[in-house]
């Protein structure tokens, strides 16, 4: 009796991750487009099905289509005998039948690749739904699938013959490979071969002329005529890095339900830049007063019907610094973004001594911890090589860095924030230790010209390199050492000043400890000679 108990148990042991597995199987990855007609970006999709009788929540699944990157679900409940579909690296706004993969930056494989449909963002055996691989054995999770029951080892959707735009898509229950085919309908994701017998109620809902039926029995996959469908979509960009104080340009896009982009005049573009502040238009530009998070969503209008999508901004103090300039015909100028963010410059305004101005064209992008050189053929503009002033401005006008130095700049030679140097465009700056040197330890000998907000960044801020201290005014100071570099200068200059205070705050210490002390001794010897003092009246009595 014992043995058969134990026996029953093992069976159930070895049977229940297969079962577990079964109560997943109702949902399935039912279709997929991953070589489209034509460019792929934007055109792949793939297809999730739920066959049962309930509706499924797919919030916090993941879906990995190889190559491309996990696509995790949102608030998402899947309805029974219906389907949604993933559009990956389009842009749209999402509903009950659409879904958008718009963050990936890559396409699915042409000629082989695989799907995988996790029930949660944690990638095993134990979690994995659903599995199809084409092309090719031994793709990122068979081994998962193969252990979960899901495929057999070694097995793939095999694409001889298959064309471009043509999809393959589920026709049985099978976990294996006899499971799938490919054919080169085009009447849709939802459509054609895939769809079943509507319910009276929705061919009432209809209409006669709209009624469809299929011809697959093992589809489950209701079929919604285009009319039904939004006719727009919304695309309001990808998120932005912005510096708070500058203009953010913003482009608005909307397309047709095939995603043919539409110019239609009348299209009407609303933006919400999560500051309080609205404004219409398909392009804008706004600027944001203060660092922070903000979400901008754009609602696109047309007729009677609206969508929407949106973007986030991350707003953040300047961290972009003039860092080096030569002077003259042969003359440059050099930027540098000390922040780990993508700095969009498009619209700043660069400016000499001569008011000579340079405007940085549309889409000028200054790439994190990266120095950029703009040469006089570049920007037209030439720097004297006394006292030369260069100032770096926002599109409104307002001065965002300012570069000055009173002096003379020698032929051959650049100067940065730490001095006369020899010209590195586009390197870490270095000092060339020559007679004029700037003396850090002297805060009003240096100016760092900003306007910028005064609230806290929304982010702990980098450590300023020595770039970011502008020049005003020099001081000729001794150089002791002539192999000195002029990092080693700044560091022991900031060794003497923190010197200097500590000499200072031990002074400090020193003087209230010993009056402290003075009085604590004083009061002791006070009482020392009351007790004495009595004693000896005790004695005398």
């Amino acid at each position: 009796m014992k043995k058969r108990w134990r026996l029953g148990v093992s069976a159930v042991i070895l049977v229940f991750p297969f079962f577990a597995h079964a109560l997943h199987s109702e949902v399935v990855i039912r279709e997929a487009l991953f070589d489209p007609e034509g460019t792929d970006t934007g055109l792949e999709y793939i297809v999730i099905e739920n066959t049962g009788n309930a509706p499924k929540e797919l919030t916090g699944w993941d879906l990995y289509p190889d190559g491309v990157g996990y696509y995790t679900f949102p608030a998402f409940s899947l309805e029974p005998k219906s389907v949604v579909t993933i559009h990956l690296r389009a842009p749209g706004t999402n509903d009950v039948k659409n879904l958008y993969h718009s963050s990936t930056t890559k396409n699915m494989g042409n000629t082989s690749g695989s799907i995988a449909l996790f029930s949660s963002t944690e990638h095993s055996s134990e979690t994995i739904v659903d599995f199809v691989e084409y092309g090719g054995e031994g793709e990122t999770w068979e081994p998962a699938a193969v252990s979960a029951g899901l495929w057999k080892t070694g097995d793939f959707v095999s694409l001889e013959g298959i064309l471009e735009g043509e999809k393959i898509r589920r026709t049985t229950e099978a976990h294996d490979a006899s499971a799938w085919s490919f054919d080169g309908s085009e009447d849709g994701v939802s459509g054609g071969e895939n769809s079943e017998d509507l319910s009276e109620n929705e061919e009432e809902d209809l209409g006669e002329e709209d009624t469809i039926t299929s011809s697959n029995s093992g589809g489950g996959v209701p079929y919604i005529p285009p009319e039904l469908l939004p006719s727009i979509k919304a695309y309001a960009g990808l998120d932005k890095n912005a510096v708070a104080g500058a203009s953010v340009s913003f482009s608005g896009k909307a397309f047709g339900w095939k995603n043919e982009p539409l110019e239609s005049s009348t299209l009407r573009f609303l933006w919400n830049f999560g500051d309080g502040v609205l404004t219409d238009g398909r392009n804008a530009r706004h600027t944001y007063a203060y660092p922070g998070i903000y979400s901008v969503v754009l609602e696109v209008i047309s007729g009677g019907e609206s969508v929407r999508d949106d973007l986030v901004v991350r707003a953040g103090e300047n961290p972009v610094v003039i860092s080096e300039l030569a002077p003259g015909e042969n003359g440059w100028i050099e930027l540098y973004n000390f922040s780990a963010r993508d700095i969009d410059i498009s619209g700043w305004i660069l400016k000499s001594e001569q008011n000579k101005e340079f405007v940085f064209p549309e889409n000028s992008h200054v790439a994190p911890r990266s120095r950029p050189v703009f040469s006089k053929e570049t920007s037209g503009i030439i720097f004297s090589s006394l006292n030369p002033r260069a100032a770096l401005s926002y599109p409104n006008g307002k001065v965002a860095r300012e570069f000055v130095f009173d002096g003379g700049i020698p032929d051959g030679k650049s100067v940065t924030a730490l001095g006369l140097a020899s010209p590195t465009p586009g390197a870490e700056n270095q000092s060339q230790n020559a007679p004029v040197a700037i003396k850090q330890s002297a805060p009003a000998k240096i100016s760092v010209k900003t306007e910028s907000p005064s609230a806290p960044p929304s982010e702990p801020p980098s450590p300023l390199p020595v770039d970011d201290v502008l020049l005003a005014e020099t001081s000729r100071v001794p150089v002791d050492d002539p192999s000195e570099s002029s990092g080693g200068q700044e560091k022991n200059l900031a060794l003497a000043q923190l010197g200097a205070r500590t000499d200072y705050l031990w002074l400090g210490s020193s003087i209230a400890g010993g009056l402290v002390l003075g009085s604590a001794v004083a009061f002791a010897r006070r009482r020392f000679v009351k007790k004495d003092n009595d004693r000896t009246h005790n004695a005398n009595l």
